[in-house]
């Protein structure tokens, strides 16, 4: 009876696991997505604030709303609001400094570039985990590290017009912010909220920056074109509710480094639709240089255990 019973545990932590690297997988393509139609909606003349604004309002809209009618938002228990306003507020200028620094990187270099450069933050994970809790790095994560560095020069054309140095820099920005966004997302005082209640209160932190955006200081924004909102309704529900809502409820089974392990599909999926969908033609020098990043990043997260430390050590606090 009592084998019986472990091997049912055994089965169920296999089958949740399984779960969680599915919902990964799933966030990793539609936010491989996003610089794909970001591109179409910039061709219709949208603008960066437009898009993030009126994305993010239908998101918060339509999770909300869904979430009332279940009755998940009435059910939160006691005590937790605090937690939510956390969620919120930290949770969502991390967010919205992820998308506004990724989106103006994508005005000076193109989506696959910024994909890799924002792709590099599970670097930025270990090295962060490592400088909180002196943690010491791998001679194998170094030799990772460089391995990178080598598969971006490769990648970046830094003759070419395509280039541009501020674009660098908002990518690895964005990347940094990232970083620290899954740090923030394992910590242990949410593991006991909703997963898309969760999603809802960092989607409505996020929404409040870039209203802040869309009506601050900048003049009128130009009406949108029928094909621009519909380019902005499909990145709400692939690559804003799909992704996010996949990417909390995944990450409750899996550590930091199998989720950055996973998330090697996300530059993919840039590079495919970018030479696909967009029809834009990428040497074999951007191939190789790609292929060498997306495989140092996550054989940097593989070797190393920095950021289990970290999981293990946040939740003793």
């Amino acid at each position: 009876m009592l084998a019986a019973r472990k091997r049912l545990c055994a089965g169920a932590r296999v089958s949740a696991r399984a779960r969680g690297v599915g919902l990964v997988l799933l966030s990793a393509v539609g936010y491989g997505m996003t610089p794909i139609l970001l591109k179409f909606a910039y061709a219709e003349g949208a603008q960066m604030e437009q898009i993030l604004y009126y994305r993010f309002l239908l998101a918060v809209l339509l999770l909300g709303g869904q979430l009332a009618l279940r009755g998940r938002l009435r059910a939160l228990p006691r005590g937790r609001w605090g937690t939510l306003a956390l969620a919120a507020g930290v949770g969502g200028m991390l967010f919205a400094g992820i998308t506004l620094n990724l989106f103006t990187a994508m005005k000076y270099l193109s989506a696959s570039v910024s994909e890799l450069l924002y792709f590099i933050y599970p670097i930025w994970v270990g090295l962060l985990s490592a400088a909180l809790y002196k943690m010491r790095l791998r001679l194998a994560q170094w030799l990772c590290l460089a391995a990178m560095l080598a598969g971006l020069f490769l990648t970046l054309d830094l003759r070419g017009e395509a280039f541009g140095v501020k674009g660098l820099a908002f990518a690895l920005l964005s990347s940094v912010c990232s970083a620290a966004y899954v740090l923030f997302a394992k910590r242990r005082v949410f593991e006991a909220l909703d997963g898309y209640v969760f999603s809802l209160a960092v989607m409505l932190g996020a929404l409040v920056c870039f209203a802040a955006c869309y009506f601050g200081p900048g003049g009128m924004h130009p009406p949108l074109s029928g094909r621009a909102i519909a380019v902005i309704l499909i990145m709400t529900l692939a690559s804003t509710l799909v992704a996010m809502c996949s990417y909390f409820l995944g990450i409750r089974t899996l550590s930091p480094t199998e989720i950055a392990a996973l998330a090697s599909v996300e530059p993919v999926v840039t590079l495919v639709g970018e030479r696909l969908v967009l029809g834009t033609a990428l040497g074999a020098r951007v191939w190789l240089g790609a292929a060498v990043v997306i495989g140092a990043v996550t054989a940097f997260t593989l070797v190393g255990s920095a950021d289990k430390t970290c999981v293990k050590r946040s939740r003793k606090e």
